[in-house]
Order: C-alpha cells, then structure tokens, then sequence
C-alpha cells in the first residue's frame, strides 16, 4: 500500500510541474505542440492515479472483487507503465529545451494512453 501512495504522490507531483508550464502569451505552434503534450501528460498521470486507486482497492478488498491474475497483470503494467512515463516526461523536457520533437512526445502520449485504456476499463 506504501508504495501505491509514493507512486501517486510522484504522479501528483510531476503533474503540478507540467500545469505550471502553461504561459499566458500566445504560443507559436511549437509552443502550443509542447503545451498540448503537457496537457496529456497531465491528463494520463490522472487517469493512472485514478486507475491505480481502483485496482488497489478492488485487489485488497475482502472479498477481493478482482481475479489474483488480473491484479498481478496490473502490478506488472504498473511498474512498466511508471518507467515510460518518466522517460516521455523527459521527452518533454528535452523538446521543450531544444524546441522540437514534440510530436513525437504526443506519439509516446498516445501509445501510454493505448497500454492503460485495457486496465481503465476493467477498473470500472
């Protein structure tokens, strides 16, 4: 359970530092590819929190309301899905510092968001 909650304070955290990126002057369409990127990253940190806080409760609730295979299957998704998110977090850094290659950090966004979408949807 102790490293769920670390898990979501993580995600929290990194999701106020992408929100914080936003600026009020108009963006150039570079700036508004890395602010739209910034903007899903933040949406999927959310619905991975809200994902995990499902499958935590349904595989520790007695009785459990989730097949053991399903709970180890999301653990095992879990742990992958945590390591691609930091590195397209790092994506997003370095496109923003080099002014390209957000369009490949939107690709990334969208293939996190294909792996999770499986395990989002059994979590309801």
């Amino acid at each position: 359970m102790r490293r769920w909650l670390c898990s979501l304070v993580l995600m929290l955290g990194l999701m106020s530092v992408l929100a914080g990126c936003a600026s009020t002057k108009a963006a150039t369409p570079g700036e508004q590819a890395l602010l739209d990127a910034s903007q899903a990253l933040v949406t999927l940190s959310s619905s991975f929190v809200a994902t995990s806080q499902s499958y935590t409760a349904k595989c520790g609730a007695t009785p459990r309301q989730m097949s053991v295979a399903d709970c180890n299957a999301f653990i095992g998704f879990s742990n992958s899905f945590k390591r691609e998110y930091a590195s397209a977090v790092d994506d997003w850094k370095q496109a923003r510092a080099s002014g390209s290659g957000q369009a490949a950090v939107a690709q990334r966004v969208d293939g996190l968001n294909a792996k999770l979408k499986p395990y989002a949807d059994k979590a309801k």
